[in-house]
């Protein structure tokens, strides 16, 4: 468990440092997809999450599972995370 706090905390009164969690988020997205991994990629979200890949779709439980199996070749990567304070806190 990463243990937060710094620039960004606080949103939420959690003491979550907001720039190293959406770091830590992509991070383990790029990490899970290049090791078709997806616990990691879903130990992100919710316990009652669901994937639902496009919004006119029925959500689509083993989505992950189903795609590592068929993926061949691909690459996952993000950008730097663009977090910025609001403004007057």
């Amino acid at each position: 468990m990463y243990g937060l706090s710094g620039a960004g905390a606080g949103a939420y009164g959690c003491g979550m440092d907001t720039r190293e969690a959406a770091q830590r988020w992509a991070d383990v997205w790029e990490r899970g997809w290049r090791e078709h991994d997806a616990a990691a990629i879903t130990a992100l979200y919710a316990e009652d999450a669901f994937w639902q890949q496009h919004p006119f779709h029925d959500p689509e439980p083993g989505h992950l599972a189903r795609v590592f199996a068929e993926e061949e070749s691909a690459r996952c990567q993000f950008g730097t995370p663009l977090v910025r304070r609001r403004s007057g806190r």
